[in-house]
């Protein structure tokens, strides 16, 4: 597992740009460090306390919803 506490990204980040980097890789280790112990089957079987989504769900979510928001925002997609 990852030590996310040892991650962080810059206080003064020197772009936006640069910002949502930091933002998204932080992000991404996060979701991996909380699933990256479970088999396949776990991921897709034991649905989560605070919702009922499996583990391998809410990474579904996630990549959906960044690909969506950089769709939309970027390449001006409906």
């Amino acid at each position: 597992m990852w030590d996310l506490t040892a991650w962080r990204g810059s206080r003064q980040p020197e772009s936006e740009r640069s910002a949502l980097h930091e933002q998204l890789t932080f992000s991404r280790r996060a979701a991996i460090a909380r699933i990256e112990d479970l088999d396949d089957a776990a991921a897709a079987t034991q649905p989560l306390s605070t919702t009922n989504l499996t583990a391998g769900g809410v990474v579904k979510h996630l990549a959906r919803t960044e690909d969506g928001w950089f769709s939309r925002t970027f390449a001006g997609k409906p």
